[in-house]
This record gives C-alpha cells, sequence and structure tokens, in this order.
C-alpha cells in the first residue's frame, strides 16, 4: 500500500464532493439505537475488513513524518469520539455513494474514512508550517 499520507492532498477532494463527517457518524448511531436483534450494522465481513484497513492507514499517516498536525488531531480526534465500526459503515456509505471509489481498494478505504471524519484536503503547494 502507498503511503496515504502523500495521497491525502489530492485525493481526498474526490471523497469530499457530498460528505459531512458528523450526520454520516450520527445516522449510524441512532440504527444500532434501535436495531433491536437484527444484525448490528458494521457486523458484516465487509465492514470488518474495512475497518481494520481504516485502523492501518490511519496508523500509518499518524505515524508519518510528512502528515501535518491539524491532520493528525483529526484522525486521532475522529477515532476516540467514534467507534471503529461507526467509521467503518460510513465510510463504506462513501464508497457505495462515489463511482469513483472502490471497496476493495485501501486507498479508496482511506480517503472515504478520512473524508468522514472531517479531514479537509490540502491545497496544492500548501506546506505545514507547524512542523
Amino acid at each position: 500500500m502507498r503511503n496515504p499520507a502523500k495521497l491525502l492532498p489530492a485525493s481526498l477532494a474526490l471523497a469530499m464532493l457530498s460528505m459531512s463527517a458528523a450526520p454520516a457518524l450520527a445516522q449510524d448511531e441512532g440504527a444500532q439505537a434501535g436495531a433491536g436483534d437484527t444484525a448490528q450494522p458494521g457486523d458484516s465481513p465487509e465492514d470488518v475488513r474495512r475497518g481494520a484497513v481504516i485502523l492501518r492507514a490511519f496508523n500509518q499517516v499518524l505515524n508519518s513524518e510528512d502528515t501535518p498536525q491539524e491532520v493528525r488531531a483529526q484522525l486521532l480526534s475522529c477515532l476516540y469520539n467514534n467507534s471503529l465500526r461507526n467509521v467503518s459503515v460510513a465510510a463504506g456509505k462513501v464508497v457505495a455513494e462515489q463511482e469513483q471509489l472502490a471497496d476493495d481498494n485501501p486507498q479508496h478505504v482511506f480517503i472515504a474514512a478520512s473524508a468522514v471524519c472531517g479531514v479537509q484536503p490540502a491545497q496544492e503547494g500548501e506546506a505545514d508550517e507547524s512542523r
């Protein structure tokens, strides 16, 4: 897998077309509250696999020296405040809604998960001055 931190600026704009993090994650929490005995969102093998891809990619980005501090803070905050299950389900919805994204492509899953976590794409040529 390529370094997701280097893909962030150009690729993230693709997934940000129509996605807002808070509503997607809030909808997932509401769906889980009223589900009862039926299968919970996030229980499918696809959701679990996507969650593993997200965790692996976020770990790479958080450990990369090339990642701006603001992006690190947003990703860490997202994982701290939301379950990985909810992030995975919301990212799956983004992938399903965007024809350009494929759930079997780890880079696309990272892009979708970053979008639901509210990571804003960096502008071309923009450098992180806080490093």
